[in-house]
């Protein structure tokens, strides 16, 4: 059963049970509310006069109120599922309690019914849907929370049906003892999903509620979530006030209890099914064409034409008839508009904020009209309540029109300027579902003279993915600004498609700025190599030949390249790309290795030549090849590049490559049991080469996580948790995932005593560092804070839930003590408590001191490392530690390791540089190991006091440091900063391409560091820490400008 679900739904492996429990649940949930409601209707409607209904409505909104309000202060205090679970047993016993109540002859217990029904029905919708929801991932949601939601509609219209003949055997009064029934079952399936399918937080919660005033501030403070509060109250006023017309009316046509709950199962039944077949066709397509805010007013403006019906015919028909059309529009339509106008926020935000409307704001509306209804004398004909409908639907329309709209599209524009369309985590985010109001915006952002908005426009659409989308993304290349036009570009390169392709080679023809024809050209590449209409267009054809004489060396070869996969296939294509392959020309070179598919890897001589380049003396050009071959799934040279491993300069990237792509090019998930042998990489290589099995690609996966190499060992760990993430694989088994953590968590204990030892072998034996053992002791401090972040990866590796892992990462990155409760919170709630003991000390936040003290209390303490932290560094086999310690210590050092002394001592000008670096802003989170990419490009300048670095109008080609001496930055002839030590500049020129912006002049005698344009952006690539630090000091410069301005003011 679940891998039938599985497979209809396209869900991942192993979350077709879990697709199961949620629909039961939901089927349980809904059929028990149907009973309960036809009951509540059936026993309170004969039991009273029509007088009675409003106070019944204005008793069990306050119920519902206060109820809501108590499970918004608990929510996160008791957790979802405790909610959840809570909410059924009490309903379920409530509705056995009240069966026994109407055994006694007391006049206010339908009454009492009533409120008590409608107010548990009110709980349980919000708190065992929340379940559902805690039980599905970004991956799953999408797939399973629709079918949710029809499975609910198909409950109310099964069990809707099956009252009237239910009741004619046991009658109304049967229904509160069937009712439990379902809800017991519920509880059952809850608690199964508690303990299979929610996270530790969702099952028990936490030690923290969350106030109800913050939710309530938030509605105040967003003009959105006002608007929908407005629409939410005014929506569940005309509710009522249909609902009191059908029930009035019901009353007066209908006899005795059992025909009224009949009847009213009858409604819910046809209601519902009637709402299905809007869910499952029409609707979507309604709110995809007329977007959000016109699918909203479709709803009251349906029901206003409702309304007139009833007031020039009533009868209980037309009631009916007016409440069903309200009903149906409302699960088909305004509930799924109403999310679409929400995407804007954030889901926390929009989950808070619905808490508080739906459970708080709206009931009391509720309340307050029902004290009005209450004042309408008894004698007074339903006509006027169909009225008084028409008057309250035409008031909603008129707010829909006239500032609803206005209210979503100001919140899509700042939406669109903080990048809060996208939905989900990962390295591709993709956008929420595209309706028109959210394409109309986007297109005006694409034609506007405003740059950096039209980019963000052609970004969004492109991450759509909707071929609908091409012509509005080809906009963006004939804008005057070059960005836009390359960000029109590459958008359009996430969307394979001929129109998209043409539109591309249109552009490329009439092109003047070279970085434009190159994003235009590498644009082609997707649609070429995936559709054979687009390789054999007259019109491509054309532009790429004419584009392989452009003037621009990278245009013409990625040109030429293009014009090879259009004219030739196959080894054919091959035999083509075989000269570039072979030549010097580094360009060419690459593109052809970037056009080249499973088949004209074929070709003959192809291996023999790829076999080459996964040897050249460039290992950027030994990692492109095997980057190449692993995608290929080139299982013949699968042991030259396992070769690559070996070397420091080749296997980190390429064990990364190996993670993310190897898995699908060479192999399966499946884990067997026989996986834990392991022989050497070669002999695993063989045996891949032999039979592509799981076995083998699982034995790789394994002997990269266990490779001596940290390095390979960190890029293996981080690429599988990744893959993790986006649901490509499993996770790994305990076994195999738990001797990885231990030594992870032994490694960063380890470094811990290799610190306390620094800090008593400085001179002065006490727990604080000195300045000249400072510069080691922060490289061992980022060792242990790489450590962290390796066993959170390895906790995700064994299973643990990203969500949990994503919130222990955000509060690292925001440190303070209560934040680091929280961590260690999460981590002993979410871990086995012999493994959380170990884990969690390695997350607090506290003084060495402390540290050596949890190291103790859990027996990690290595005594040697803090007696003699030299011979622990060089046991370490960490070459950049070691270098550290070399430059630290000195001779001692040399005395102590001579042999290592010689081979380290030439490394040391490095190890200097990098000292240095490590004290500028920009650089102060990069690896050791990053900050070795850095030093080797960096060249040194010298500079007179007097002379230029560079003058204003200048080519923007090179970002400096100041190592020693002074630096003013003039703008026409006015001075506007000097910058000193550790400072740098130059960097705004380098990153947009334009010229200098100002001179720089040096006030004394200089020593500067140079970056190479080309090289920086190379290492904002391939380095991501560089772009927060460039990111981070960007922002300090412009707060402090912004505080100039205001003090000169």
């Amino acid at each position: 059963m679940s891998r039938f679900v599985a497979a209809w739904l396209d869900l991942p492996e192993g979350q077709g049970g879990r697709a199961v429990r949620m629909l039961a649940l939901i089927f349980l949930l809904s059929s028990a509310l149907s009973l309960m409601k036809a009951a509540q209707s059936g026993i309170f409607l004969v039991a009273y006069p029509r007088s009675m209904i409003p106070w019944a409505f204005a008793a069990s909104s306050v119920l519902l109120a206060s109820l809501s309000s108590l499970t918004v202060a608990y929510a996160q205090r008791l957790g979802t599922a405790r909610l959840g679970t809570i909410s059924l047993s009490w309903s379920a016993i409530a509705m056995v309690v009240l069966r026994a109540l109407l055994l006694v002859d007391q006049p206010s217990i339908p009454f009492v019914l009533y409120v008590v029904i409608e107010a548990a029905s009110g709980v349980l919708v919000i708190q065992v849907w929340a379940v559902a929801s805690a039980a599905t991932d970004a991956r799953t949601a999408r797939r399973l929370l629709p079918v949710a939601g029809i499975g609910a509609a198909l409950a109310w219209t099964i069990a809707g049906l099956a009252v009237q003949p239910i009741v004619e055997v046991i009658a109304s009064e049967g229904l509160l003892l069937l009712a439990p029934v379902l809800l017991g079952a519920a509880w059952w399936v809850a608690r199964v999903m508690a303990r299979l399918d929610l996270d530790e937080r969702d099952r028990r919660g936490t030690k923290v509620s969350a106030p109800l005033a913050e939710a309530f501030r938030f509605v105040a403070k967003v003009p959105l979530l006002r608007m929908m509060a407005v629409l939410s109250i005014l929506a569940l006023v005309v509710e009522e006030v249909m609902d009191f017309h059908v029930m009035a009316t019901a009353r007066e046509t209908l006899g005795d209890a059992e025909a009224i709950s009949a009847f009213i199962g009858r409604y819910y039944a046809i209601t519902s099914a009637i709402g299905i077949l809007l869910l499952a066709g029409p609707a979507a397509r309604v709110l995809g064409a007329l977007g959000a805010t016109r699918a909203l007013i479709a709803t009251p403006l349906v029901t206003a034409i409702a309304a007139v019906f009833a007031t020039l015919v009533p009868g209980l028909t037309s009631a009916v008839l007016l409440r069903g059309t309200g009903r149906v529009l409302k699960q088909a339509l305004w509930s799924n508009a109403q999310e679409q106008m929400q995407t804007p926020l954030s889901h926390a935000r929009r989950a808070q904020a619905r808490a508080a409307t739906r459970g708080v704001l709206a009931p009391v509306g509720y309340a307050v009209c029902a004290l009005g209804l209450a004042a309408i004398p008894e004698h007074v004909d339903e006509r006027w309540l169909a009225a008084l409908v028409l008057v309250l639907s035409t008031i909603t329309v008129i707010v829909i029109a006239t500032s609803a709209r206005k209210t979503y599209l100001r919140a899509l524009e700042r939406a669109v300027d903080e990048r809060r369309l996208f939905l989900g985590v990962g390295r591709a985010p993709r956008l929420a579902p595209l309706e028109r109001d959210v394409i109309e915006l986007l297109e005006r952002e694409i034609r506007g003279s405003d740059a950096a908005r039209a980019m963000l426009a052609a970004e969004m659409l492109g991450l759509s993915g909707d071929a609908v989308q091409i012509d509005r993304i080809a906009l963006g290349l004939v804008h005057a600004d070059a960005r836009v036009r390359a960000a029109s570009a590459e958008a359009l390169s996430r969307i394979p498609d001929l129109a998209g392709a043409r539109h591309l080679a249109r552009a490329l023809g009439r092109e003047i700025d070279v970085e434009v024809r190159r994003a235009i050209v590498s644009a082609m590449r997707p649609s070429i190599a995936q559709l054979a209409t687009a390789r054999s267009d007259r019109a491509i054809q054309d532009a790429l030949a004419r584009a392989e004489h452009d003037a621009d060396l990278q245009v013409a070869s990625i040109a030429r390249a293009l014009c090879l996969r259009c004219t030739h296939d196959g080894p054919a294509l091959g035999a083509a790309l075989l000269p570039a392959l072979r030549g010097e020309d580094p360009g060419a070179r690459g593109t052809a290795l970037d056009e080249l598919t499973v088949e004209a890897a074929h070709a003959k001589g192809m291996q023999e030549t790829l076999r080459a380049l996964l040897a050249h003396a460039a290992p950027d050009v030994r990692i492109h090849a095997a980057e190449r071959v692993i995608a290929l799934g080139l299982l013949t040279l699968l042991p030259d590049v396992v070769v690559l491993l070996k070397d420091p300069a080749t296997g980190p990237a390429v064990a990364r490559v190996l993670v993310e792509v190897g898995e699908v090019a060479f192999g399966d998930h499946t884990r067997p049991a026989g996986a834990s042998t392991l022989a050497s990489l070669t002999e695993i290589a063989r045996r891949i080469a032999r039979s592509p099995g799981a076995a083998s690609s699982d034995a790789l996966l394994k002997r990269l996580l266990e490779h001596r190499d940290p390095a390979i060992r960190h890029h293996a760990t981080f690429a599988l948790a990744d893959a993790i993430r986006a649901g490509r694989r499993a996770p790994l088994e305990p076994e195999v995932t738990l001797p990885l953590v231990e030594r992870e968590v032994r490694r960063s204990f380890l470094l811990a005593s290799i610190l306390a030892g620094i800090a008593r072998d400085d001179g002065v034996p006490d727990w604080e560092f000195e300045p000249h053992v400072r510069f080691l002791a922060r490289e061992v401090e980022l060792r242990i804070e790489a450590s962290r972040a390796e066993v959170l990866e390895l906790l995700l590796l064994r299973g643990a839930s990203p969500r949990l892992v994503s919130a222990i990462e955000a509060s690292r990155r925001a440190p303070s003590r209560e934040r680091d409760a929280q961590v260690a919170e999460l981590l002993e709630m979410a871990l086995d408590p012999v493994i959380a003991r170990k884990v969690v000390p390695v997350f607090e936040r506290l003084s060495l001191r402390e540290r050596i003290d949890a190291a103790r209390r859990v027996g990690l303490v290595d005594r040697e490392a803090i007696e003699d932290p030299l011979d622990a560094i060089v046991l370490l086999d960490d070459a950049h530690l070691r270098r550290c310690a070399l430059l630290t210590y000195g001779a001692r050092f040399e005395q102590r390791f001579p042999d290592l002394a010689e081979i380290d001592r030439p490394m040391i000008p490095r190890i200097e540089r990098i000292r240095f670096l490590r004290s500028v802003p920009l650089f102060e989170g990069l690896s050791g190991e990053d900050l070795l990419s850095v030093a080797d490009v960096l060249e040194q300048v010298e500079q007179r006091a007097g002379a230029a670095v560079f003058h204003e109008g200048d080519p923007g080609e090179d970002l400096y440091l100041v190592v020693r001496g002074t630096i003013a930055i003039e703008q026409g002839g006015v001075r506007i900063a000097e910058l000193g030590e550790r400072e740098f500049f130059g960097d705004l020129a380098v990153l947009d391409h334009q010229p200098r912006s100002g001179d720089a002049l040096c006030v004394s005698d200089a020593q500067l560091l140079r970056l190479r344009g080309a090289d920086l952006r190379e290492l904002m690539v391939t380095r991501p820490p560089i772009v927060q630090g460039i990111v981070r000091v960007l922002v300090r410069r412009l707060r402090d400008a912004g505080h100039r301005r205001a003090s000169h003011a």
